[in-house]
């Protein structure tokens, strides 16, 4: 998917974009769970430390 986004997006790799964790998954309501980047660096986006599972949009 992140190949096909940074083809078809204005600014290739650089194009901004956020990720989305859904409430239920984080168990947590109180807190949105929101982080933000570029394409070129989505690695860094999955990988947050302290959720355990993918986010739910990009």
């Amino acid at each position: 998917m992140i190949r096909f986004l940074t083809e078809h997006s204005p600014q290739g790799a650089g194009t901004p974009c956020l990720t989305y964790y859904n409430p239920i998954i984080v168990q947590n309501f109180e807190i949105g769970h929101v982080r933000s980047g570029r394409l070129r660096g989505t690695q860094v986006l999955f990988g947050n430390p302290e959720i355990l599972y993918t986010p739910s949009n990009l």
